[in-house]
């Protein structure tokens, strides 16, 4: 039979509808998630086509980490600067044509500074020419699951073809941060000098001054189509926020509205933990064992993130199939944990047996084999 077991979560957990309508963004795209989670606090549009602009950076740096921390690339090797790459117009680090420049500073030049030249030097390098690198970029954005995306270049100049949508963006932009840890450093750089020139940091967020949050990166983006966006990633304390916004009319537009909706995430919602990893959720019956219980546990932590403003409404539900038959094994799926609350789409976790439970002896079963001919088995 199914066995249902309810009760209330005993801290006192918070829950309520997301209150998305409470709040508007002049964004034309948006799309905000708690990464502690993988909760979405807030969208607007977010598969709707767009123009990633300098965005597309990201996707430059994720191929270009990804043999960093492969080895096939070390920080130390140079690459030569075309004349397509010195030439090429927009923001740039200035490379001098026929010079080599090592992978460090092409690094610190696309993601500080959204140097189109330092892009154009990366590709050509690693594939032979930007064409080449679009394609590329454009098969690693299909195994990320960024199925609405087509890259066209490295850059993010203008070009019909060449979109993407808020929502795939804030999937490189995690991959980006979770991937790499050793190199997403250096999108957080403020300023960088190169060739005797320093240039700030586009990203005006990182000189932020949000009381307890740390604003460390990712990647601007503007073009005359695209207008003003942004994927801004945000950390307080253990939680970290990370928002895509796009079409904004001007660079402090971008910048005011973007911290707003940092700000009004990680103020409205917070992350609640119910179980860590291995943490026994509930007990359930065994049929003809030696132990009459099993301990459920969760081999995840259990957490979500809830808005602020309803207390107590969060439900918590183990079901499974039960009196559990014997024999059960060590981490062997017994049942499921349910995770509800008014207005929040429902979450299940597995739940699995924390130790053996063997056929109990004889003279311990007879009881039990008596009561199932008396009562049957429920």
């Amino acid at each position: 039979m199914k066995i249902r077991m309810k009760f209330f979560s005993i801290i006192g957990l918070l829950c309520a509808s997301f209150p998305a309508f409470g709040i508007e963004s002049k964004a034309k795209q948006a799309f905000l998630i708690d990464m502690t989670t993988n909760t979405v606090l807030f969208e607007k549009n977010a598969n709707e086509n767009m123009f990633p602009s300098s965005m597309t950076k990201m996707m430059t740096l994720y191929l270009l980490f990804e043999r960093l921390h492969s080895g096939a690339l070390k920080l130390t090797d140079t690459f030569r600067v075309s004349k397509k790459a010195w030439k090429t117009g927009g923001s740039k680090m200035f490379v001098q044509e026929g010079t080599y420049v090592d992978v460090e500073n092409l690094v610190r030049g696309i993601a500080t500074v959204s140097g189109n030249d330092a892009c154009i030097v990366v590709t050509e390098g690693l594939f032979g020419s930007d064409e080449a690198g679009a394609v590329e970029m454009t098969k690693k954005a299909r195994e990320l699951g960024m199925r609405d995306t087509v890259f066209k270049n490295s850059t993010g100049l203008p070009d019909p073809e060449h979109i993407t949508t808020s929502f795939d963006l804030a999937i490189l932009g995690r991959r980006l941060i979770e991937d790499f840890p050793e190199f997403y450093h250096y999108v957080g750089e403020r300023e960088f000098t190169y060739n005797g020139i320093k240039q700030k940091n586009r990203n005006e967020s990182l000189s932020s001054n949000l009381v307890g949050v740390s604003i460390d990166g990712i990647k601007t983006g503007r073009t005359d189509l695209a207008g003003y966006g942004i994927t801004l990633s945000a950390k307080e304390k253990d939680r970290r926020l990370l928002l895509v916004v796009n079409g904004y009319k001007t660079m402090k537009e971008r910048t005011q509205d973007a911290e707003y909706l940092i700000k009004w995430g990680l103020r409205e919602f917070d992350v609640y933990r119910f179980f860590r990893a291995g943490n026994i959720v509930t007990d359930a019956q065994v049929w003809l064992g030696n132990h009459p219980t099993v301990p459920l546990v969760t081999q995840e932590d259990v957490a979500i993130t809830l808005p602020r403003n309803v207390y107590s409404r969060v439900k918590l539900e183990v079901i499974y199939t039960g009196p559990v038959e014997i024999p059960i094994q060590k981490g062997q799926k017994i049942g499921e944990l349910i995770i509800s609350a008014p207005n929040f789409l429902p979450k299940t976790v597995d739940l699995f047996a924390a130790h053996d439970v063997q056929k109990a002896p004889f003279f311990k079963r007879i009881p039990a084999a008596i009561y199932y001919l008396i009562w049957g088995k429920n």
